[in-house]
């Protein structure tokens, strides 16, 4: 369901009326109103200028989530993922959802395939949900999995991608799990991937601003386009024809066209927003890196390479990744040097014996 359909409006609004609520009722240091009220403005600006309330809904979560533990914050958005996910298909099976088929042409093969569409939206929400499973079912374990656990999730995700026809989503998935996979049994590449963690944000952002202005004027870039369906060029076009401004223009008239959050983020939402956005998980990151968590810098680097091929990264009802900024800005709020908790610290130590 979207904005379109009236149950969504209704349990959205019922959403933020909670969020709203338990806002009231907890205290906040001086540091901490200063820093909600800023995030709650912004969202409202970005509100008023782009007409979505993304951004004013992920605001209000991050800071009505305020000493609620990460654990439990995740925990409760993989079992509404879960059930959402079966819903739809006992929505479909039923018959309540409508399903359509359309023709899709594959840049990267130069064929057509089949796509559908559920409810008259794209199956591709449907396969990031799924990803999400994944990609928290790992969290919630933190980073102790069986193969049997590997297996099952590689299966299904290549059922999904039958599905939905979403390779992108289907590379995504086996990608998230080779990750995890190699994380959880080779020391050095855990090791690895917490020391040089910090520079997988400023690689992305070189990697798609580098070939939008790179685009046309190289035949890697161009094979690189063709494989991310079109992708590049897009972004391209996005960063020649608009330039940068401190709130953004907007959903512009072929937003459809965004698939890419980092290009999406600084178009439509603008420097500010990007800024405080991909600023504030840098920031995150390194303090996950001093606690050598690597279960939740794994899970914020999945997202955060899937933000190159989708434009959700600002949404937390997407990206759950988002929901690890509450301790941080909590930390921020107080205006003092604290220690993150870990919560995986018993589990996370034993990679720098190792």
């Amino acid at each position: 369901m979207g904005a379109g359909d009236s149950a969504y409006v209704v349990v959205v609004v019922i959403g933020a009326i909670f969020a709203l609520s338990r806002i009231m009722s907890i205290r906040f240091s001086p540091q901490f109103l200063l820093l909600a009220i800023a995030l709650t403005c912004l969202g409202v600006i970005e509100f008023y200028i782009s007409r979505r309330t993304t951004l004013l809904l992920t605001a209000l979560l991050l800071v009505s989530a305020k000493e609620i533990q990460p654990r439990l914050l995740i925990g409760t958005f993989l079992a509404a993922k879960i059930i959402g996910l079966c819903l739809v298909v006992a929505l479909v099976i039923t018959g309540v959802f409508g399903v359509e088929t359309y023709q899709y042409f594959k840049m990267a093969t130069g064929t057509y395939i089949q796509r559908v569409f559920v409810n008259g939206s794209s199956t591709t929400i449907m396969h990031l949900s799924f990803l999400a499973i994944i990609f928290l079912s790992f969290y919630m374990k933190k980073g102790r999995c069986g193969l049997v656990y590997y297996f099952g999730f590689f299966f299904l995700d290549l059922i999904c991608a039958n599905i939905t026809g979403s390779y992108m989503g289907f590379l995504l998935g086996i990608g998230g799990l080779a990750l995890f996979w190699i994380c959880q049994h080779v020391n050095k590449f855990r090791g690895l991937l917490v020391k040089y963690s910090t520079a997988v944000l400023p690689l992305l952002l070189l990697l798609t601003f580098g070939t939008a202005f790179m685009f046309g004027h190289s035949s890697a870039v161009d094979a690189i386009d063709r494989l991310f369906q079109g992708r590049v060029y897009y972004n391209h076009y996005f960063m020649s024809n608009y330039s940068v401004s401190l709130f953004g223009h907007g959903m512009l008239s072929d937003e459809g066209n965004f698939d890419n959050s980092f290009v999406f983020v600084l178009v439509a939402y603008g420097a500010v927003t990007f800024c405080v956005l991909f600023g504030s998980i840098q920031l995150l990151i390194f303090r996950l890196k001093e606690q050598a968590d690597w279960v939740s810098i794994a899970l914020v680097v999945v997202y955060l390479i899937a933000a190159l091929s989708e434009s959700f990264y600002p949404a937390a009802a997407v990206n759950p990744s988002l929901l690890l900024l509450v301790p941080l800005f909590e930390l921020v709020g107080q205006g003092e040097e604290k220690t993150l908790t870990n919560p995986h610290a018993a589990h996370s130590k034993s990679w720098g014996r190792d």
